[in-house]
This record gives structure tokens, C-alpha cells and sequence, in this order.
């Protein structure tokens, strides 16, 4: 279930208010100083002890150390089967929040309140969870399904230009892997201005509600949502998380788009596309320098990869993606030649 912002006050109450025994809500510094106090005046009506766990900011963070210490708190605070956790903030705290509610005596409930556009239109939406080990991103994670999404943009407001505009990136990666017709819809004014992109968000939602709930397990059809991913991921573990998850998405696309073209798949109008859109509204198109057999070694460290062997999303025409087995190496750095790496 997912809340808009006209429905959150009156829905989160309700979507904890079940045998519940106590809330955790988790957070990082910076959003817990900004939005903390009106959650936990929401929450009071419900007459039940609600704590509080900040977590360390940015992808570093993401780790079994964080996830230790969140554990940790929950268990002297005495949360049991009937505790909730309640996200508030992005990918990061979605990611940690969900993997322990998953995990904590075998499983609790969970509410996300996504603070930053990225999560809004794709981390805490559909269950995966997960941290980083060794380097590799999301290495280890589970699915468990928050009882409900509550979506305010009145967040966005204060959230930084940059990660605004990697939320973008998977708003652009929501179209142009799964919806022609939101692709077409994509005007750079519109995605630039939080007053006007709600129907933007809202339609990200529905499409990945959708692809979830015909493959929650991520076995086939979810994988789509990973388009460019396998190259943003590898960009990310590479570049020790410099860039933003969505600035490693942007450049991503538009990898897996020359990707595409090299196996005779897609037009090369459709990179031109990308990388235009993504130009006009800020986002990084360019690679950056970068050691082609250091890239595809993290790319073989990619969850959809099996025996070694190159699998990754690729696209027929904007709103046609879909996973290629057994990709052969030559065309991976034949595309990442292509977009200038050496």
C-alpha cells in the first residue's frame, strides 16, 4: 500500500495500529533533524513507546557494522514481534531499515517514508533490502515487503539539488525500460520542477508496483528495473562511491543503450536520446576514467551474473528492456570504448 501526501496522516496511524507493541524509527542525522519531530507527533496517538535509531549518512554507511548497532538498539529497547520500524529518509536508511525489520527475530513490520526522490520512485518501493560487502553493492539482502509506502513531496523541498536530481536518474530509467509512454512525457521543465512532477512520481510508482507483483522474487520480469544498473553499480564500486547511485545510473543508461547497439539490438538514436535528456537536466553522461578489466570484474560480482558468465538488461526501443544471459566480454568493452573508457 502506498500513501500519497494527502493521505499520510490519516494512513500511517492506521497501517501501524495492529496488535503493535512499540516503533523504532529510523533515520540519519540530517533527516531526523528536519522531519523527526512531526513523525513522532504522528505516531503518539498511537500510545505505544516510539525510539529512535540515526544511522551513519551515505553509501559507506550501508554496511553490517550499521546494521549491527540498529539490531543492537532494537533488542535493549526491547522490540518484539509486534515492534515496527518506521524509514524516514533515502535509499540508504530504506536499505538498512528493511534488511532489519526482515531479519529481526525473523521478521517485523515496516513502513517507509521515503525523504528524497530516489526513494520515492524506487527504493522503498517493492522489498529488496540490502548492504555492501566488500566493496560490491547490495551484496547481501532480503526481500521483505513494507506494509505501506507514505509519499509526501513536500520532502523534496529540502532536499539537496544534487540528489534531487539523481532521483531522476531512475525516473528516466522507470520510462525508458519500461513505459514508452511516460518516456514521451519526460520534459525537462516538468522533471526540474517538484511543483509539477507529482504525476511524474506517481506513475514511476504504479509501473514498479506493477512489475513487482508479477515477480517479487526478482526470478525474471523485475530484473528490467535494473537497466543500466549492472554498469552503475560497478561504476560505484570502483570509484569507492563518489558518484550518487542515480549519477552512476545516468551514465549507466546510457553504457547499457551503446551496449544495446554493439549487440544489434537498439537504434542509436535511443543513446543520443538518453544522454540528451539527462544533459539537460543536469545529470553526468560522460564515463569516467576508468580501468575496463577492473569494470567488468565488479560487473561479474553482479547478482544476475552466474558462472562468471556477462548477464544484463538491454533494450530493443525505449519501453523494450529485458535480461541477455551470456553476454559476451568483447561487447561489454567494445561498448565501454565506445563511451570512452581505455
Amino acid at each position: 500500500m502506498t500513501a500519497t501526501a494527502a493521505e499520510q496522516k490519516s494512513l500511517l496511524a492506521p497501517l501501524l495500529n495492529r496488535r503493535l507493541s512499540s516503533v523504532m524509527v529510523v533515520s540519519d542525522e540530517t533527516v531526523f533533524s528536519l522531519y523527526g519531530q512531526d513523525l513522532f507527533e504522528q505516531l503518539a496517538p498511537l500510545g505505544v513507546a516510539v525510539d529512535y535509531h540515526l544511522l551513519k549518512r551515505g553509501e559507506s554507511g550501508k554496511s553490517f557494522e550499521e546494521l549491527c548497532a540498529l539490531w543492537s538498539n532494537m533488542s535493549q529497547k526491547g522490540m518484539d514481534r509486534a515492534s515496527c520500524i518506521v524509514a524516514l529518509g533515502g535509499g540508504q536508511v530504506t536499505d538498512i531499515a528493511g534488511f532489519a525489520a526482515a531479519t529481526y527475530m525473523r521478521g517485523i513490520d515496516l513502513i517507509n517514508v521515503p525523504t528524497t526522490l530516489l526513494g520515492m520512485v524506487d527504493a522503498a518501493i517493492g522489498g529488496k533490502n540490502g548492504v555492501n560487502v566488500d566493496g560490491v553493492k547490495n551484496l547481501v539482502g532480503t526481500f521483505h515487503q513494507p506494509q505501506g509506502v507514505v509519499i509526501d513531496l513536500e520532502y523534496l523541498k529540502s532536499l539537496p539539488k544534487r540528489q534531487y536530481l539523481a532521483g531522476l536518474a531512475e525516473v528516466i530509467k522507470t520510462a525508458e525500460a519500461c513505459s514508452a509512454e511516460l518516456f514521451s512525457c519526460l520534459e525537462p521543465d516538468v522533471l526540474l520542477d517538484i511543483e509539477q512532477i507529482g504525476p511524474i512520481v506517481n506513475s514511476c510508482r504504479k509501473i514498479k508496483e506493477n512489475v513487482v507483483a508479477a515477480d517479487e522474487k526478482d526470478r525474471g520480469a523485475r530484473a528490467v528495473l535494473n537497466f543500466g544498473h549492472t554498469f552503475a553499480h560497478a561504476l560505484e564500486s570502483e570509484g569507492r562511491w563518489q558518484l550518487l547511485h542515480g549519477e552512476a545510473v545516468s551514465i549507466g543508461i546510457s553504457c547499457a543503450w551503446h551496449l544495446s547497439v554493439v549487440l544489434g539490438l537498439a537504434d542509436e538514436r535511443w543513446i543520443d536520446s538518453h544522454d540528451t535528456l539527462c544533459q539537460q537536466v543536469g545529470l553526468p553522461t560522460k564515463l569516467p576514467e576508468v580501468d575496463i578489466e577492473s569494470l567488468c570484474g565488479w560487473m561479474l560480482k553482479d547478482k544476475k551474473s552466474v558462472k562468471q558468465s556477462f548477464s544484463m538488461v538491454v533494450a530493443r526501443d525505449v519501453g523494450d528492456a529485458f535480461k541477455m544471459d551470456g553476454i559476451p566480454k568483447e561487447a561489454i568493452v567494445e561498448a565501454l570504448k565506445r563511451k570512452g573508457a581505455s
